[in-house]
């Protein structure tokens, strides 16, 4: 733990010191009336408009996405939602001997 606290205050240090960024900004905390909000990420309300546009337009939606990387987040929020058949392909592997051989995308929906 110490450790990690030692970390935590050299890249706040580091941020609070250098002059690499010409612009600050501070952002006040928001005055909200009480009640029940919604947390939702960038990633997240991406999927979330990606299964909108294709419902309002009577498309499908296919996404193919190789993983770990950062789009991970939007092949696990779009898997979240196959109901509105959302169809989705992750690609095994980043050897390109692998990826001839790899099978194709599915057709129609599903999560793979």
């Amino acid at each position: 733990m110490k450790a990690n606290k030692a970390a935590f205050q050299a890249g706040w240090n580091y941020g609070e010191t250098t002059e690499a960024f010409s612009v600050q900004y501070e952002v006040k905390p928001a005055r909200l009336k009480p009640g029940a909000y919604r947390n939702i990420t960038g990633n997240s309300a991406l999927a979330i408009g990606l299964v909108a546009a294709s419902r309002r337009s009577g498309l499908p939606l296919f996404l193919g996405s190789y993983p770990i990387t950062p789009a991970s987040d939007i092949l696990h929020e779009l898997s979240k939602l196959k109901r509105f058949g959302v169809a989705a392909w992750a690609r095994r592997s980043a050897r390109p001997s692998a990826a001839r051989s790899a099978s194709p995308p599915p057709q129609g929906r599903g999560w793979h």
